[in-house]
């Protein structure tokens, strides 16, 4: 059986055979749809894999457009989330970034009882991995290392100091 995938907020970029969507038309779009706004354009069930690449920074509603990816995705499809880290300077640059992001945003995402879930019933997410990207200065001086292996320290005193560039997580669907 192949793996249906699906990219959000595709833009121009090549979706090697998954269906794009974007909110404008475009060589890599299939489907032209606002993401802000729901329901998705597709039933319930239909993905394996969903690659959010630079825009849930950008919609409206971060918990309700999760809860939309939830309802698409079939259970234990991987939802892989690149985003800007919040003490990237190009987080401020961009007018249309609605949210910022931290390592922790995305474990908040899969705890029980988190407002998530209380507004989302059966939205389940379990935390596959995350990662935090530097710039190659912080990757050579190890901060990167220091920082991915001792993330909530990095958050908490040393973020402003040496700025994480973004952060890579993946969820799987739990049904």
């Amino acid at each position: 059986m192949n793996k249906r995938e699906l990219y959000i907020g595709c833009g121009e970029e090549n979706t090697n055979g998954a269906i794009g969507v974007d909110i404008l038309p475009g060589p890599s779009v299939d489907v032209v749809g606002d993401l802000s706004k729901a329901p998705y354009p597709f039933k319930d069930n239909t993905f394996d894999v969903v690659h959010c690449n630079h825009v849930i920074e950008h919609l409206d509603d971060i918990l309700a457009s999760f809860a939309e990816i939830h309802r698409i995705c079939r259970n234990g499809a991987r939802v892989r989330v690149m985003v800007v880290h919040y003490t990237n300077v190009n987080m401020y640059d961009d007018p249309t970034h609605r949210h910022q992001f931290s390592y922790q945003t995305f474990h908040l995402l899969t705890v029980p009882g988190y407002e998530f879930r209380r507004r989302y019933d059966g939205a389940v997410y379990r935390l596959v991995r995350r990662y935090l990207h530097f710039h190659r200065a912080y990757r050579a001086l190890g901060i990167a290392y220091m920082a991915n292996k001792f993330p909530y320290t990095y958050e908490r005193y040393f973020c402003w100091l040496a700025p994480a560039w973004l952060i890579e997580a993946e969820l799987e669907v739990v049904k």
